[in-house]
């Protein structure tokens, strides 16, 4: 209960001086603890103590803050998330991967994960379209 009262103490002191500001409480602690456990362990250290980490909530805040966004690429050996400021065009984004991407772009083909989800493969995808 101690911890409920310093959290909305915390939360009263931000609502008067940044009004609507996201305030996202979490523990250090457990968060390092979680990092340290297999995924299985994870899931029932969470169950069994009726929490979850606040790690993802935390990075897509930030990312909202700092409005960057990803874009990912796939091959036959690999998939990477790149991180793009939001407004990029496609040509400074193929930059990020290489420099001689970003001065011979021609064009990039894309497609919404869920549609990639939902049909199962990336051909499936442009037969649908």
């Amino acid at each position: 209960m101690q911890h409920r009262l310093v959290l909305v103490k915390i939360k009263e002191w931000v609502d008067s001086h940044d009004p609507g500001a996201l305030v996202i409480p979490f523990s250090g602690n457990l968060e390092s603890r979680l990092q340290n456990m297999s995924e299985e362990d994870r899931q029932k250290c969470c169950k069994e103590h009726k929490t979850q980490s606040a790690l993802s909530k935390i990075i897509k805040a930030g990312y909202a803050a700092l409005q960057l966004e990803y874009f990912f690429t796939a091959g036959p050996d690999e998939v990477r998330a790149w991180t793009i400021r939001k407004g990029t065009k496609a040509p400074q984004a193929a930059g990020k991967i290489h420099t001689d991407f970003e001065r011979g772009f021609i064009m990039a083909e894309v497609m919404k994960f869920q549609d990639f989800k939902e049909e199962g493969s990336e051909s499936a995808v442009k037969v649908s379209s």
